[in-house]
């Protein structure tokens, strides 16, 4: 239960109920006359629609504090002139009429984290109020968190051997998770966690070559994280008869996965928006026949709205002795409702299914 206040003990800010509705006090001036009773005199702005007035009251005249309930919510979209915001702690989604928002529609974005405010159940969180309006918390999109890698597959010296190297670029809240480790971890530590880094990325143990650049506390939020990997891939060439099987999908490293049985119940919520490209350029030695490359050409959409969201799209081209891949993979948002869960699982299981793609060599 909120606060009594007396008319005498307003201040510029305080908030109570009269009318039916709510006002904030922005000036006051306690008055009092030569003759008759002293007297309060305020300038009082309605914090639901917006308005001005000015109201004189008997120093003792008691008002009821206004309880103001503040809830933070995630904006997911629009539909009509309703504006849809989720609870992330409930998942329970609140439709807001666009004449409640008022001028906060300019600064709306998707997925933006804002400040419900109401008022014994209406809302009133886009009208210009003093107590508070709308807070923006900006989530940082794929452009800030970009990584990038680019492989390249060299068979020339021996089919059954290539030398691969991989160079991974981390930017945004990816590069921050290793920028900070090199300053606090000891020397020889921090080599053996490069390696555990590495290993994910490339499923490898063993490297010819590993080395970093950005890496410290001092590149946060300014260059990305690189990561510089060299390596054999025996492991990944299968003699099969005359043909070599060469296993180019786990060179991305490892995928995760959802081919689940169980119905899902629940929106999904990632952490932030991210996005990647993957570059891989084959070098064959000449007169080598391949097979199998079609399975590089993916594309896998979940558009929401008339927009879309999450994409993984691949596709290949031959140069001369060079097959050259390429494929893109982001999500825009962190929350992806419930009903379109099928084609999110189907981005994610895109880039599963392309790590175990096998190409068949023969020379």
């Amino acid at each position: 239960m909120a606060d009594v206040y007396m008319a005498g003990d307003f201040r510029n800010g305080t908030t109570f109920e009269m009318d039916g509705n709510v006002f904030k006090v922005v000036e006051f001036q306690h008055v009092k006359p030569g003759k008759g009773s002293a007297f309060v005199r305020t300038k009082l702005k309605n914090v639901i629609n917006g308005s001005v007035l000015e109201k004189t009251f008997n120093p003792s005249e008691k008002l009821q504090g206004a309880d103001i309930e503040k809830s933070e919510m995630q904006y997911l979209y629009a539909d009509g002139d309703l504006y849809y915001f989720m609870d992330n702690e409930t998942y329970e989604q609140l439709p807001i009429n666009k004449t409640e928002l008022g001028d906060t529609l300019k600064y709306l974005k998707d997925n933006m984290i804002v400040k419900i405010l109401s008022f014994k159940g209406k809302v009133f969180a886009g009208v210009q109020m003093g107590i508070g309006e709308i807070n923006f918390i900006t989530i940082p999109g794929v452009e800030i968190t970009h990584d990038v890698m680019d492989i390249t597959i060299d068979f020339t010296k021996d089919i059954e051997n290539p030398i691969i190297t991989n160079e991974i670029s981390f930017g945004g809240y990816a590069a921050i998770n290793f920028q900070p480790i090199k300053d606090f971890a000891p020397a020889d530590q921090y080599k053996e966690i490069l390696k555990s880094i590495a290993e994910n990325y490339t499923i490898q143990e063993e490297y010819t070559s590993l080395t970093t650049e950005n890496d410290g506390t001092e590149f946060i939020g300014k260059k990305p994280f690189v990561l510089k990997v060299t390596f054999e891939g025996k492991d990944l060439v299968q003699k099969a008869g005359e043909n070599y099987l060469f296993s180019v999908g786990k060179t991305i490293g490892s995928q995760m996965e959802l081919y689940q049985e169980n119905k899902r119940m629940m929106p999904v919520e990632i952490d932030y928006p991210h996005s990647y490209l993957r570059k891989i350029k084959i070098i064959l030695p000449k007169g080598t026949t391949v097979k199998n490359v079609e399975k590089f050409n993916m594309s896998h959409k979940t558009d929401i709205n008339g927009k879309t969201e999450a994409a993984f799209e691949s596709s290949y081209k031959t140069q001369g002795d060079e097959i050259l891949i390429e494929n893109t993979e982001f999500y825009n948002i962190i929350n992806y409702p419930l009903e379109h869960f099928d084609s999110y699982k189907a981005v994610i299981n895109a880039a599963a299914d392309f790590n175990k793609i096998v190409i068949v060599l023969n020379k």
